[in-house]
């Protein structure tokens, strides 16, 4: 296809050329062709159920001069329909279908509710004690609002820790935090009208947000860092949008056009006069902030807007067809999150409000229009039960993601899955306080607020608790093992991480990395502090040497899409649950935010990143990895079995890391314990070859606090390493973790044999080939003759008692339990890709 040969020619043609789609089950489109007609983006929904059997696409391009003769692509591309494809119970509606409803609704909002619901939403009914905090808060926000808008930046504004002279850094949090909470305080009286009716709150909230537009345009402050205009750090969350949505005719015509102007900048950031997402989000592989609030700014945007500009109506097509093709854009199908859990909870307002919008406005249930909400209880539930901690492998991830708006949606528009209902059941709603003060925080709480007018309450009688106590998420490469998933006062949780998508963004570089927690607090743990400073972040924090992985000749493991793991395996039984990941790559030396690109050359004398000196010293470089096979595997009720097959391309000092957010102690060479206030845990590693251990609580990269994040504090976390004392091209560490209730007593593993060493670990045998000469082998059973595990090169088959199955395949994974009053499982599993790389859109 002829392409622009400049900058700009192409933003010449962006928006401006036409993009036509052809699509039949004939190779030569000659019969049942179905056409897309000319559009702007380059991407087609057929709004229809295809067949089963193979598709034939291909695709022409008309430049912007003449948008009407495209060039077809000779090329004829293809996809098969299965029969493991998923069907919506209905086609969503077209963009058109969608215009046609909004602009039935001629006046009053169409984003955060629709004028019948204006003072009938508070929920007297269904939750009396939340009506009656909405509206005390709502009284006092009538008070507070008579004072005049007004961001006051002051001396007592600077916390002593930081000195007189902080980093500007600093004031452009505090100026940020500022704002946002004087919008929160015309929020307030706008929301107050809108649960209320009382005209009051109208005309106070309009006049504070008129002169909160004014002080953002013309405020500036003289700091120690210099000066600041207040348009620099502030940001609008909710009001632009809110005015124009619900006060359209309430606004004087000089700030409706201000406010428009506001709202066409928050959708068009570069001023480009077309949807800045246009011809990025639907090729980029992932941005958080995109989804996180930048789609939502254009689809309610252009919704609003569509009922008095006609060229929204593009502007909504765009984002509409854009959010029916990605969203929820976090994985595929399997209810996980590629970004991970930490910032799962900023995904709440966009995946509840905007499908509850686009619902209302066309009776159409998005929620069901897609696997991934229906397992995303299923995900819930294991990843981040109630009382849990979380599965910290990406930024703010400590604590659990609880998600509560999106779940109590799927739950009431949702109830005949099962998943739905028991996740509701046990995390239960939020607290009638923070319900209130969520209010002014987007569109959920509201959408929750009529939702309850509208749907009745589910029966959470028919919630079904989870059927295991362990499982996999493939596409986003994560696994949980609970010894006792419904009870987190007495449950060991296990979390495993192997990311298909690499690191980025948020996601932190952790590949066959493990956390342990026990009676709802962690016990082995990721370590370092979320903004901790640039040197932190890098080196002890967002990088694989913050969590329980391996380094490698000192060597971290890269910061980049390319820095993969995978989980090829997974099986489950009642005692026994295992897990499998690769990490075979992830050494690969790659950190593009570090201007390390070249991995296989030499890093440059002096190179230095975003203030972080970029050396082999520091963790940067490539160890020439070839194999990291990480099998780990759940001994219920109390143990933990790591398995690591380790090669490299010559040879390396190989190092296991173990952290703990609490006192750490060295025990014996290769032994460390370390306890919370539920329980103890105890971690040995046996190696054949010698190694050697130490441990302290002193970071790589020490923690700084410039933003005032943690009032200056931050405590020390306890890093142990075992490290092969010799350099070795290939090894093997098998690690028994123990961990007992309170002050338990910890039972020392009993070891005997040579090459293929045995140990006893509670009520089971272990044997490891720990000779990397030999084929890997990992054999358990339990003293009982109950349960059994094989896995390794060498595994051929599994014994139970006298009975044996043979493996169908040398080298599977082998899982057989017999217990009493249970039925038998048995499990065969072999090397699988996960199913996003089989079925995922690889265009």
């Amino acid at each position: 296809m002829p392409l622009p040969q400049t900058k700009q020619a192409v933003r010449e043609q962006k928006w401006q050329r036409r993009f036509y789609f052809k699509l039949s089950q004939d190779p030569g489109f000659k019969r049942d062709v179905i056409e897309s007609g000319a559009k702007r983006w380059s991407f087609f929904n057929p709004y229809r159920k295809l067949a089963t059997g193979t598709w034939y696409w291909t695709y022409g391009v008309a430049a912007a001069e003449s948008p009407n003769a495209p060039v077809w692509q000779k090329e004829v591309f293809s996809f098969v329909v299965d029969d493991q494809a998923f069907s919506p119970p209905a086609i969503p509606p077209t963009p058109a279908q969608a215009l046609e409803a909004i602009r039935k609704l001629k006046t009053g909002p169409v984003a955060v509710c629709m004028s019948e619901d204006i003072g009938h939403m508070l929920p007297d009914e269904v939750w009396p004690e939340a009506a009656a905090r909405m509206r005390k808060d709502a009284e006092l926000a009538l008070r507070k609002g008579e004072s005049a808008v007004k961001v006051e930046l002051t001396e007592k504004s600077i916390p002593a820790h930081l000195g007189k002279e902080p980093k500007k850094s600093f004031f452009m949090v505090k100026l940020r935090s500022l704002f946002t909470a004087e919008e929160r305080r015309v929020d307030d009286l706008l929301r107050g009208y809108l649960l209320t009716g009382d005209e009051r709150y109208k005309k106070l909230g309009v006049q504070r947000a008129i002169e909160l537009e004014n002080e953002r345009l013309h405020r500036v402050f003289d700091t120690p860092a210099g000066k600041i205009p207040l348009s620099g750090p502030a940001f609008y969350n909710t009001v632009p949008m809110l005015l124009l949505d619900a006060f359209w005719d309430d606004l004087p015509q000089e700030q409706r056009d201000t406010f428009v102007a506001l709202a066409l900048e928050l959708m068009d950031k570069h001023g480009s006069g077309f949807p800045h997402l246009f011809d990025q989000l639907e090729h980029a592989h992932f941005n958080q902030h995109d989804w996180q609030g930048d789609i939502k700014n254009i689809l309610i945007g252009s919704i609003i807007l569509s009922r008095h500009r006609k060229e929204m109506d593009e502007w909504f097509a765009y984002a509409y067809e854009l959010w029916l093709y990605r969203s929820p854009a976090l994985s595929r199908t399997d209810g996980g999150s590629m970004d991970g859990n930490g910032y799962l909870s900023v995904h709440d307002e966009p995946l509840t409000h905007l499908n509850w919008m686009l619902m209302r406005l066309t009776g159409y249930n998005f929620f069901r229009s897609k696997r991934w909400f229906a397992n995303f209880p299923v995900y819930m539930s294991y990843m981040n039960p109630p009382g849990n901690p979380g599965a910290p492998y990406s930024d703010g991830g400590d604590g659990a993601a609880g998600v509560p708006y999106l779940t109590q949606m799927l739950a009431y528009v949702c109830p005949e899955n099962p998943a739905n209902l028991w996740r509701l059941k046990t995390m239960g709603r939020r607290d009638a306080v923070d319900f209130s003060n969520d209010l002014v925080k987007g569109y959920k709480a509201m959408a929750l607020l009529q939702m309850w007018h509208q749907f009745k309450a589910p029966d959470v009688s028919k919630a079904r608790p989870p059927e295991n106590s362990a499982a996999a998420f493939r596409d986003v490469g994560m696994a949980g093992m609970h010894s006792d998933i419904l009870n987190a006062s007495d449950n060991l949780a296990v979390s495993f991480s192997s990311a298909v998508n690499g690191s980025f963004q948020h996601l932190h570089p952790a590949q066959n990395a493990f956390c342990v927690g026990y009676g709802g607090e962690p016990l082995f743990w990721r370590s370092g502090y979320y903004n901790g400073g640039q040197a932190h972040d890098a080196m002890s924090y967002k990088a694989s040497r913050a969590h329980n992985t391996l380094l490698v000749d000192g060597l971290m493991q890269g910061f980049d899409l390319g820095a993969y793991g995978w989980m090829p395996r997974f099986a489950t039984g009642s005692r026994i649950s295992y897990a499998l990941g690769d990490a075979s790559h992830a050494y690969n030396g790659m950190f593009p935010k570090y201007k390390v690109t070249e991995p296989d050359q030499a890093l440059p004398p002096g190179l230095e990143a975003l203030g972080v000196p970029i050396t082999r010293e520091n963790g940067f470089g490539k160890p020439g990895v070839t194999r990291f096979r990480r099998h780990v595997v759940m001994l219920r009720p109390s143990h933990l079995i790591i398995y690591d097959e380790l090669e490299a391309a010559k040879p390396v000092t190989w190092t296991f890391q173990l952290h703990a957010l609490k006192l750490m102690q060295q025990r014996g060479n290769a032994w460390f314990t370390t306890a919370n206030s539920k329980g103890t845990g105890s971690a040995r590693l046996f190696c054949a070859a010698p190694v050697e251990g130490s441990v302290t609580d002193q970071f790589f990269a020490a923690p700084v606090d410039e933003e005032n994040k943690r009032g200056g504090k931050n405590p020390p976390n306890w890093h142990a390493a075992i490290s092969t004392r010799d350099k070795l091209a290939a090894t093997r560490f098998l690690t028994i973790i123990e961990v007992q209730p309170g002050e338990g007593k910890l039972q020392e593993p009993t070891r005997t044999g040579e090459g293929k060493t045995s140990w006893q670990v509670g009520d089971y045998l272990v044997s490891a080939n720990l000779d990397p000469s030999r084929p890997s082998l990992l054999e358990i059973k339990d003293l009982a003759g109950t349960c059994a595990l094989v896995t390794g090169q060498a595994a051929e088959g599994i014994s139970l008692g006298s009975d044996r199955r043979p493996a169908t395949a040398k080298g599977s994974t082998l899982l057989w339990e017999k217990l009493p009053g249970q039925p038998e499982v048995f499990r065969e599993a072999v090397d699988q890709l996960p199913p996003v790389l089989i079925y995922g859109n690889r265009y």
